[in-house]
């Protein structure tokens, strides 16, 4: 199981900063998980929203960016599970996160910069993650068009993806719980170029029918998964 821990802090100038970075950023994301726009807005900088999520702060206000994207920030969930590689030089830190969004496990890099006194986040990028423990390992490889698991996923709760396309074209995956009503999207990994390989890590999936497909569009312009992209899996 994830747990929750501290992050180390260090640096070049007050040792207390490093604690005031941790504050800022658990600030942030309590303000995120309690779906308090102003609040979580309030934790970044002008610049570090527009960089981060295409948006200037104006229009973030209107409607609150979400961290992966795949849901808005309303319908989002976020546990921050811990902190680490606290560094701060001057008015300037870097920290990195480890969370859990969605069932996704997200690992973090922030860079905060300090502004009249307080500690801003400027800059977001995620890294690969390391999955939660006991997660089994499915390889997922993409081509022109189907999508195909190996092994099948045996039921747990916990996997990691690995994803290869193995295909000419570019392709993508979007990971859906389904529902009779409305399929519920879990999250999305767009613009995976042939070739290229990509990690998801994911925790406590509730149990149900689950779909990976592919909605790219064809040179005739149908989507990939009307022409075989999708495969389905149950956690039970």
């Amino acid at each position: 199981m994830l747990g929750l821990l501290g992050g180390c802090s260090g640096g070049d100038d007050d040792p207390d900063q490093g604690e005031r970075v941790e504050q800022a950023v658990r600030e942030t994301f309590a303000a995120y998980k309690a779906k308090d726009a102003d609040g979580y807005l309030n934790g970044w900088t002008e610049k570090g929203i527009d960089r981060t999520f295409g948006v200037p702060m104006d229009e973030a206000h209107h409607v609150p960016p979400s961290i992966g994207g795949v849901r808005s920030f309303h319908e989002s969930t976020l546990d921050l599970r811990e902190l680490s590689r606290v560094h701060v030089a001057g008015d300037r830190a870097t920290v990195e996160a480890r969370l859990i969004e969605n069932h996704v496990i997200r690992t973090l890099g922030l860079t905060l910069v300090r502004e009249d006194g307080k500690w801003l986040v400027d800059a977001l990028h995620e890294t690969a993650s390391e999955p939660a423990e006991n997660a089994q390992r499915v390889r997922v490889q993409l081509s022109e068009y189907r999508i195909g698991l190996s092994p099948m996923p045996a039921g747990g709760t916990n996997l990691e993806l690995r994803v290869e396309n193995r295909g000419r074209e570019t392709h993508e995956l979007l990971l859906l719980r389904l529902h009779p009503d409305a399929d519920e999207s879990i999250e999305w990994i767009h613009a995976i170029a042939a070739g290229a390989t990509r990690r998801l890590a994911l925790t406590q999936l509730a149990p149900g029918r689950y779909a990976l497909v592919c909605n790219r569009l064809a040179p005739d312009n149908s989507p990939h998964s009307s022409k075989g992209m999708r495969a389905t899996f149950t956690v039970r």
